[in-house]
């Protein structure tokens, strides 16, 4: 037989048993907490939570209560706590109800028209111009981060544009399948997609001329240039060795 294990330090941070003896207690609770409430997502039945980041569904605010207190409980029991800080209540309704904040016992959770989930914005309105504006601000950011190697000759047209592909492009794209997006919505995604695209094939184009491309399509004006032009148009026959003759450039300020 072997003999109990006397626990004395939890894991340590970091540690790769960790996740997997915190979603083992955590999946008890779950269970516990469960009550038959499903929800249905792209047609198949499941529970709302990832890892600790989870949502309690409900027709009522006494439902929402008793699965609450349930979930504290259930929690307890497995050596959890509920952060009271980060739990928010979000009402969806058009009706008016009952705006207050949520009290479960000793705690009192907060009552918000928005928070993040999963690092998407959901808000009581759904409305999603507020989450695009941010994905945008994001992408920006990322862009302007590597804004150097973007303008590298060391990278072909494609390999930027797989580089957009693979990182711009998801940053603003993130959780897009939740979206109910506007025409001006699309219009602003749109815009900001061709930025990006424009910027690439621009500084790749430049880049491939030739070092003598700009002398050839437009020389280097000087000032006896100018000089010349403008004496040729008094007489075409003048050139600039006529301001070494005195005789010559005398009648050429008269005729001017």
């Amino acid at each position: 037989m072997i003999r109990g294990v006397m626990k004395g330090k939890g894991l340590r941070q970091g540690d790769a048993l960790s996740p997997t003896l915190f979603n083992l207690g955590l999946e008890k609770v779950i269970r516990e907490s469960y009550e038959e409430r499903i929800m249905e997502v792209i047609g198949e039945e499941t529970v709302l939570a990832y890892a600790d980041d989870i949502v309690l569904l409900g027709n009522t605010r006494e439902e929402v209560t008793r699965s609450v207190s349930k979930l504290i409980k259930a929690s307890k029991i497995m050596g959890l706590c509920i952060n009271e800080e980060k739990i928010k209540l979000m009402i969806l309704s058009r009706r008016n109800l009952d705006q207050s904040n949520l009290k479960v016992g000793s705690m009192n959770f907060e009552k918000v028209d928005n928070f993040k989930y999963l690092g998407v914005n959901i808000n009581s309105s759904n409305n999603m111009q507020r989450e695009i504006k941010e994905k945008i601000s994001n992408g920006n950011r990322c862009y302007f981060s590597i804004n150097k190697l973007l303008r590298s000759k060391l990278l072909s047209r494609k390999s930027k544009t797989t580089l957009y592909t693979s990182n711009f492009r998801p940053i603003v794209t993130y959780g897009c399948e939740t979206w109910s997006t506007t025409k001006d919505d699309n219009r602003k995604l749109v815009l900001w997609e061709r930025k990006i695209l424009k910027n690439i094939c621009i500084w790749t184009s430049v880049q491939r001329q030739p070092r003598n491309f700009w002398k050839k399509t437009r020389p280097r004006t000087r000032w006896k240039d100018t000089l010349e032009k403008e004496m040729r148009l008094i007489d075409e026959h003048v050139t600039l060795d006529w301001t070494l003759d005195r005789e010559k450039w005398k009648g050429l300020l008269v005729a001017a």
